[in-house]
């Protein structure tokens, strides 16, 4: 393994579960929270409609915000911090649309955009967009191709079995040079293949300590994309990698009451039941200073430079509490001159 030596950056929580925030106020002021205290990012997961059988996720009752309209209001309400779409479910979406709107809300933001992709794993999703699921590699690999080429091209073509464009002008270009950020999501081998191929990081799911099963696969993946990187002549020193680590209990989610929705005769619904937290694989450390920053330090050493700290809250003013905790006590540690390889 070899350490990283590009400076550490963190991001302290994702939007979902949204409901669970009370309004956009509140994750206005998380926000704006975030970028003060100096944290890199916040992360967007994607969801459009969600099926609502017996058999699928309890994940119904949740609301999901459009990514790209609250993003482009916090990005008039901020100035430095990033925002991550993780993982941004390509397939979701038409190619030329989103690429209009990924450009555009770089603009709006000055260059604040990171793309995590993602293929997508909710087949009921799929079914309701009108999206053939078993064809989402495919059309990730079309649409990830195309986004590169609207972006960066001045007479943009591209034709594939999903996506067909040429004779076409595309304004406007995206903020930051040569593109918008594309970090890939997923493990194995399609994932290997678009790092090399147009990816600028690499951001598994899910996450661990330094002792858990997970963590050591994405560790040795690591190293995998990193041979592969140079035999591509691409320096793996310029590519991104990226981990999550649980902090704090991880708390179960209870729609907020401000969320509530009314079934069809008009009656207010009754709450959810809570949904667990997702499991991380191994138990989520303690707010222990030493433990949280010894962890970090062995994932900088195996080569990642950004770490999603899942800081457990279960409402904006105590993700404020628990970011302001970690912003004293674990981030300066990861602000000195990088570790030389």
């Amino acid at each position: 393994m070899s350490a990283t030596t590009r400076p550490m950056e963190f991001t302290p929580f994702k939007l979902s579960p949204h409901g669970m925030w009370g309004g956009i106020e509140n994750i206005a002021r998380a926000t704006v929270a975030a970028e003060q205290m100096g944290f890199y990012s916040i992360d967007m997961p994607d969801h459009i409609i969600l099926p609502h059988k017996p058999t699928d996720p309890p994940m119904v009752d949740e609301v999901w915000y459009d990514n790209f309209v609250v993003a482009s209001h916090l990005a008039t309400l901020t100035k430095k911090i990033r925002f991550m779409f993780f993982a941004l479910i390509v397939p979701y979406r038409p190619a030329i649309q989103t690429a209009k709107l990924l450009a555009t809300l770089d603009v709006v933001s000055k260059g604040r955009v990171t793309i995590g992709t993602g293929s997508g794993w909710m087949k009921g999703e799929f079914d309701l967009l009108g999206v053939p699921f078993e064809e989402r590699g495919r059309i990730t690999d079309e649409t990830l191709r195309a986004f590169r080429a609207l972006w960066t091209e001045g007479h943009p073509e591209f034709h594939g079995k999903f996506v067909n464009f040429s004779n076409a002008r595309f304004e406007p270009k995206p903020v930051q040079k040569p593109h918008i950020p594309l970090w890939i999501g997923g493990m194995g081998a399609a994932a290997r293949r678009r790092c090399v191929e147009m990816g600028d990081g690499w951001m598994p799911m899910g996450g661990g300590s330094t002792e858990s099963q997970q963590f050591k696969d994405a560790a040795s993946e690591v190293q995998v994309i990193k041979e592969m990187l140079r035999k591509a002549g691409r320096n793996p020193d310029d590519f991104n990698f990226s981990f999550a680590l649980a902090v704090g209990e991880q708390r179960p989610y209870m729609p907020h009451p401000t969320a509530a929705t009314e079934d069809r005769m008009g009656r207010a619904a009754r709450p959810a039941a809570p949904v667990a937290a997702p499991a991380q694989g191994t138990a989520p450390l303690p707010f222990d200073q030493n433990l949280v920053i010894d962890q970090i330090g062995r994932m900088r050493k195996a080569g990642f430079n950004h770490i999603y700290v899942r800081l457990g809250f279960s409402s904006a003013n105590e993700i404020i509490k628990h970011m302001e905790w970690f912003s004293s006590k674990v981030m300066p540690a990861f602000r000195k001159t990088p570790v030389k390889r």
